[in-house]
């Protein structure tokens, strides 16, 4: 009885979750009458307070009220991003803070995002979003800086809602940050130990720092399907906290929660707060909190949990960021659909090791973001299972190779060189491995879908994944049946004996 009224309860919290985010969704594209919802809104938390114990009350209320709260929260921001149908075309003053590393753009101009602005002419008012920025004035600008940035404004598509190109930029004050500090000693230390690719490299692995991978390198990491090991992701993160909790498997879970957390925060500071990552620090940090209770959460109310957590605080992400679908279906596939692959087709005496779980894993992530990215790129990487399994599983001993490398060069170690050499070596391995598989013929091409059959793909796959989900119970079953049996005719054994 106990066991129906957890998933029951389950499905509840999972139905509200994703009527939150309904409801962000329907404040894109339709307005609310902010008075009446918002008492409507507040009339029915009050009546689920009061009769929560009615479960079946409680399975349409919940939902219902998170819809409505959902819509209230989106309407909000909606009537700040009006002020941007003023501004486009037109030259406009903003103070913001960089939230990346300008780069130089094929136009000889600094490149770089910023958020956290301040309109100043022609009027004064406080932005949402980011901003795309590609412009001149100041000799270099890191994350964190403040500036002035002065230019026209154009639409754009994706994370950042607008951009300007050919701005003038005036430096306001660097950010004094140990962190970034730290951040920028320990990439000029990997720059002085490896060559200047490996280096680029090795940050793209450690904390997904992207802005300086050579261009070609980068096309073909897209081309092979790996661009995601140099995309700040969860990926990154899962490494870490793994590597803490062996170190610590001999002492308490308070202990290893309490590291594990510490180097999230840390990791948090180092790569900035990108959807991808923040989506997966707090699915980390749930999943740990929970381990430490003994408890585990559905797979699927976690991520409908987090996804309306992160397009709550930012309703643009649900709205314009292809990075935070791609972050959700990705990771969709590798906590829901991968684990059925590997119980339905993987036997039973291989499942724990690392190549089967790897290649579940990489097949069942790019199944799950294969509408969206057919859908907005209209790319598919044919031989991106065969480069994941060659260059994946060396993942996690690149970035800890490359973090010593860095730290020799950082503090400017007299044998940096050769305790950069294994950095080099792996590093050097899974480029040529990349280059090599990038030049095979037809390995990307292109393929492109419209909405109707991006939302066919999506339902077929939810159609696979419950489809294995049956099979699966259904051979958990037969086995348990098998095992009832053996123990009775052993039982019966005993007592003849």
């Amino acid at each position: 009885m106990k066991h129906k009224t957890s998933v029951r309860l389950t499905f509840i919290y999972t139905g509200g979750a994703a009527a939150f985010l309904a409801g962000l969704g329907v404040a894109r594209v339709a307005p609310m009458i902010e008075a009446v919802w918002v008492l409507l809104a507040g009339v029915l938390a009050v009546v689920i307070f009061g009769i929560g114990r009615r479960r079946s009350f409680l399975l349409l209320a919940l939902p219902l009220t998170l819809l409505l709260l959902g819509w209230y929260r989106g309407q909000g921001v909606m009537q700040q991003t009006v002020v941007y149908d003023e501004l486009i075309g037109k030259t406009v003053t903003i103070e913001a803070t960089a939230i990346d590393d300008a780069v130089y753009s094929d136009r000889g101009q600094l490149e770089f995002a910023v958020g956290q602005m301040k309109l100043q002419q022609p009027f004064a008012a406080n932005l949402v979003g980011e901003m795309d920025v590609e412009g001149s004035g100041a000799p270099i600008i890191y994350r964190g800086d403040r500036l002035v940035i002065q230019g026209k404004l154009f639409r754009k598509r994706g994370g950042q809602i607008v951009g300007t190109s050919f701005a003038k930029l005036g430096l306001l004050s660097r950010s004094t940050s140990p962190i970034e500090t730290m951040r920028r000693d320990f990439a000029a230390g990997m720059q002085n130990t490896l060559p200047d690719q490996l280096a680029s490299f090795g940050l793209g692995l450690l904390i997904g720092q992207r802005t300086t991978l050579d261009a070609t390198l980068e096309e073909e990491l897209i081309t092979v399907g790996l661009i995601h090991i140099v995309a700040v992701s969860g990926y990154n993160l899962t490494v870490i906290i793994e590597v803490v909790r062996r170190i610590l498997r001999r002492g308490s879970r308070y202990q290893t929660l309490f590291f594990s957390i510490t180097l999230i925060v840390v990791f948090l500071l180092f790569t900035g707060y990108s959807p991808s990552i923040v989506r997966a620090a707090i699915v980390s940090s749930i999943s740990l909190t929970a381990w430490l209770f003994g408890r585990v959460f559905k797979p699927v109310l976690l991520l409908l949990f987090v996804a309306a957590l992160t397009a709550g605080i930012n309703p643009l992400y649900l709205w314009s960021n292809i990075g935070w679908y791609l972050s959700f279906t990705a990771f969709f596939g590798v906590l829901v659909l991968g684990p059925l692959l590997k119980e339905r087709f993987v036997p039973e005496r291989l499942q724990d090791n690392l190549l089967p779980t790897v290649l579940s894993e990489t097949i069942s992530a790019q199944i799950c973001t294969l509408p969206i990215i057919l859908f907005i790129f209209g790319r598919l990487s044919i031989i991106s299972i065969l480069a994941n399994v060659l260059v994946v599983p060396l993942t996690p001993l690149a970035m800890l190779l490359s973090l010593l490398a860095g730290l020799a060069g950082m503090f400017d170690l007299f044998f940096s060189k050769l305790i950069s050499l294994p950095a080099q070596l792996v590093l050097d391995y899974m480029l040529t491995v990349s280059s090599l598989l990038a030049k095979v013929p037809y390995a990307n091409i292109e393929v492109h879908i419209d909405t109707l059959q991006m939302i066919l793909l999506n339902v077929s796959i939810l159609g696979l994944v419950m489809i294995l989900r049956m099979k699966v119970r259904r051979k958990a079953a037969i086995i348990t049946e098998i095992e009832e049996q053996t123990t009775d005719v052993r039982t019966q054994q005993m007592v003849n004996n």
